[in-house]
């Protein structure tokens, strides 16, 4: 075995370096986890969402002069498909009967079933 070189000195040195800088953060991250029982204190809380507007008629929507937001209080009923239902209502005028809701694009016989029972087409104000 001889001497050693100036570049192995170097990569012995950086080596070196590398393994204490490894050590140091080992040890300051262990010390710092257990360091005793803390609390964490919320700054605020969250507060609850408020309900929708009931509808007009308890029980039933009427689907002739709900908002898209009372709409969207149906089963199955979404942003997207109340905003439909207002956009149709506008355009081709009050539905005749609640079967007519079935003209809007995306309500089928399943969404129809799902909220028969839960809209109207009668004033019962």
């Amino acid at each position: 075995m001889g001497k050693i070189t100036k570049t192995e000195k170097y990569l012995l040195l950086l080596t070196a370096i590398f393994l204490l800088c490894l050590a140091l953060l080992y040890f300051t991250d262990h010390r710092s986890a257990g360091g005793g029982d803390y609390t964490v204190t919320p700054q605020y809380t969250a507060q609850e969402p408020e309900a929708p507007d009931p509808p007009a008629v308890p029980g039933k929507v009427n689907i002739n002069t709900a908002d898209a937001a009372q709409l969207e209080a149906l089963d199955g009923i979404g942003p997207t498909l109340a905003q439909r239902i207002v956009a149709y209502r506008e355009e081709h005028g009050p539905f005749a009967d609640i079967e007519s809701i079935m003209d809007v694009n995306g309500i089928g016989e399943g969404i129809f079933e799902t909220i028969r029972q839960q809209i109207t087409v009668e004033d019962d104000t």
